[in-house]
C-alpha cells in the first residue's frame, strides 16, 4: 500500500510541475466556490508577492477584479462555459495587465464539483505578433536591397506558387474562375473571395498576385487572418504605429513599426475574418482600400500605399440549406449577402469558389495532383487510388473541400506503404461510405498509374467518369421537367446552385433534353 501511495505521490508531483511551468493561469474552485489550486503562471498574473491566497472565496482571491470571481462563479452556477473577451485588469500590486479566460465547470456525472479558470497574458501574443512582423520586414528589405544570394531560401518563401496553371481543374466552374482570374489579376481593383473553409481561398489570392504586373507580382505578398491578432492589437497590426514626433517607432524605441499595409506597399495584401474587426477599423480599412492612403495609429497625417486588398470571406456549409431542396438558394444567398456591402462601399470585385461537391469531375485530377505531390515529398511510388477508393471519394460529400481530400492522400500516403490507396487506409468516416454501398476492394479492379495532375483521371476507360455523367443527365432532365423549364426551380430541387446547374447544362447540352412548357 505504501508503494502505491509514494507512486501517487510522485504522479501528483509531476502533475504540479507541468501544470506550473505551462504559459496559462489556472485557477481551480471547489463546489464551494473556494479556491483549490493556483498554478505559479496564475500567481506571476494576478497575484504577484501574494502567496496565501489557497482556501480563499474566489471573491477574495479576486478583490480588485470582482468581474474574473462572477465569472468564474457563474460557470460553477450554470454548468455554461464562461468566455471572458480580453480586458484591462489591474494586479495586487496595481500594474495593469491584458488578459482573456475560459471559466469550465468540472463535474463529476451530473454534479459539479468545482470550474477552472484558464488565462492567457495577451500582451505576451501581441508583442509576439509586433516581433513577427518586424522579422516579415527584415526579410522584405533584405531581397528588396538585392541580397538575392544570401535569401535564396528565404526569397522561395516569399514567392507565391506558379499562376493559373497551378489551380487543378477541368469542371466547368474551375474553367471559368481560371478565365476570371486572368482578367482580374490585370487591374489593381480590390476582390473579395467568398467561399466554404477549404476551398482554396488562400491559393487563389496567390494567383491573382502572380499573375498579375511585373511589378507587383515582385513585391511582397502578405496573408494575415484578422482573428488570429489579438483584439488591441489589430490596430497597430494593420495600420502601423507613428511616434508624437513623426517617425515611424515602436513603443520600445526601435524602427519600422510600420503595420501589414505599410509592409505589403508595392504588393498585394490577403486579409481573412474580417467580420472578426471592431466596427471602427473595418470603417477605417474601408477607407484605406478605397482612398489608398491610411492614418497610422497615434499619426494624424496620411500615408499614401499603393496595395492590392483581397478579402476572404468565409461561407460555412451549413448555409448550403437545411434540406427540401433549398441548398442552392440558401447558398447563394449567404453569398449575396456576405460580399454585397464590403463590394458596393470599395467597388470591390467579388469572386465565388466553388465548393468540392459541386465540381466533382476535378476529384480524379486533384487526386493525382496529390498524389504525385506526396510521393516526391515521402519518396513514396503510389500509382493511384483503387477503384473502390474512388466511388467513395465520388460519393463523400467533401465538407472540408479540397483541403480535406488533400488531408485524406497525405494521411493515406504518410502511414501506409502500398501502390494503391485503399479503403482500408482511409479514415473510419470514409470506409463508412464503403460499408453503406457494399464497396470489396476485392470485387472492383484496381485502377491504372497515376496520371500528371494534367492528365484524365485515375480510371482507365473511365466506366465510373460515365456512369456519374449518365446520373447526372438523367437527374438534371426529371429535375428540368418537374420545374417546367425553370432553371432557378430546378437547382433548388438538384439542391445544388443555379451556376453549378448552368454549368452542367452548357456541358451536355446536346443531350439535355429541357422542357419549354
Amino acid at each position: 500500500m505504501f508503494r502505491y501511495d509514494v507512486q501517487l505521490q510522485e504522479i501528483s508531483q509531476n502533475l504540479k510541475t507541468i501544470i506550473d511551468n505551462i504559459g496559462e493561469g489556472i485557477h481551480v474552485v471547489d463546489a464551494d466556490g473556494r479556491l483549490v489550486f493556483i498554478n505559479e503562471t496564475a500567481r506571476s498574473l494576478f497575484h504577484p508577492g501574494n502567496f496565501d491566497v489557497t482556501g480563499k472565496h474566489i471573491m477574495e482571491v479576486f478583490t480588485g477584479n470582482r468581474s474574473k470571481g462572477e465569472a468564474l462563479l457563474e460557470a460553477l452556477k450554470t454548468g455554461r462555459v464562461i468566455v471572458e473577451k480580453e480586458e484591462t485588469l489591474f494586479r495586487d500590486d496595481g500594474s495593469i495587465l491584458t488578459i482573456s479566460s475560459r471559466n469550465i465547470p468540472v463535474k463529476l456525472g451530473s454534479r459539479i464539483i468545482g470550474a477552472v479558470k484558464i488565462s492567457r497574458d495577451d500582451a505576451v501574443v501581441a508583442e509576439l505578433t509586433r516581433r513577427l512582423i518586424d522579422l516579415q520586414t527584415g526579410l522584405y528589405k533584405s531581397v528588396g536591397a538585392g541580397e538575392r544570394a544570401e535569401t535564396k531560401q528565404v526569397d522561395q518563401f516569399l514567392l507565391p506558387p506558379a499562376g493559373i496553371e497551378s489551380i487543378v481543374g477541368i469542371s466547368g466552374a474551375i474553367t471559368q474562375l481560371k478565365h476570371d482570374l486572368q482578367k482580374i489579376a490585370a487591374v489593381d481593383d480590390p476582390v473579395v473571395l467568398c467561399g466554404e473553409p477549404g476551398v482554396g481561398q488562400e491559393h487563389v489570392a496567390r494567383t491573382i498576385h502572380a499573375e498579375s504586373s511585373s511589378a507587383r507580382r515582385h513585391s511582397p505578398f502578405i496573408y494575415q487572418s484578422i482573428k488570429a491578432i489579438p483584439g488591441s492589437m489589430v490596430e497597430e497590426v494593420l495600420f502601423g504605429r507613428q511616434s508624437p514626433g513623426g517617425v515611424d517607432a515602436r513603443e520600445d524605441g526601435e524602427q519600422g513599426w510600420q503595420g501589414i499595409i505599410g509592409l505589403a506597399d508595392g504588393g498585394t495584401l490577403f486579409l481573412r475574418d474580417i467580420d472578426a474587426m471592431p466596427g471602427e477599423l473595418l470603417a477605417r480599412l474601408v477607407a484605406a482600400m478605397r482612398e489608398r492612403r491610411i492614418y497610422r495609429a497615434g499619426g494624424p497625417v496620411p500615408k499614401g500605399v499603393d496595395v492590392r486588398f483581397i478579402i476572404g470571406i468565409s461561407i460555412s456549409s451549413a448555409a448550403a440549406g437545411d434540406g427540401e431542396g433549398s441548398a442552392g438558394e440558401d447558398l447563394s444567398k449567404a453569398w449575396e449577402d456576405a460580399h454585397k456591402d464590403l463590394c458596393s462601399k470599395v467597388g470591390a470585385i467579388p469572386i465565388f469558389i466553388p465548393p468540392l461537391r459541386d465540381r466533382r469531375e476535378d476529384i480524379p485530377h486533384l487526386v493525382a495532383h496529390f498524389i504525385s505531390e506526396f510521393n516526391s515529398k515521402f519518396g513514396r511510388h503510389y500509382r493511384g487510388i483503387s477503384e473502390a477508393v474512388s466511388i467513395i471519394f465520388q460519393n463523400h460529400s467533401w465538407p472540408g473541400n479540397v483541403r480535406e481530400l488533400k488531408y485524406t492522400i497525405e494521411r493515406a500516403m504518410l502511414l501506409f506503404e502500398d501502390d494503391l490507396i485503399r479503403v482500408e487506409h482511409l479514415t473510419p468516416n470514409l470506409q463508412h461510405i464503403a460499408d453503406k454501398l457494399g464497396l470489396s476492394e476485392s470485387r472492383l479492379p484496381a485502377t491504372g498509374p497515376a496520371p500528371s495532375s494534367k492528365a484524365g483521371p485515375l480510371i482507365s476507360g473511365r466506366p465510373l467518369r460515365l456512369a456519374v455523367e449518365n446520373l447526372e443527365i438523367e437527374m438534371m432532365n426529371e429535375a428540368i421537367k418537374k420545374a417546367g423549364g425553370n432553371i432557378s426551380r430546378a437547382a433548388r430541387l438538384l439542391g445544388i446552385p443555379r451556376q453549378t446547374l448552368q454549368y452542367r447544362l452548357k456541358k451536355y447540352s446536346n443531350l439535355i433534353a429541357r422542357s419549354t412548357s
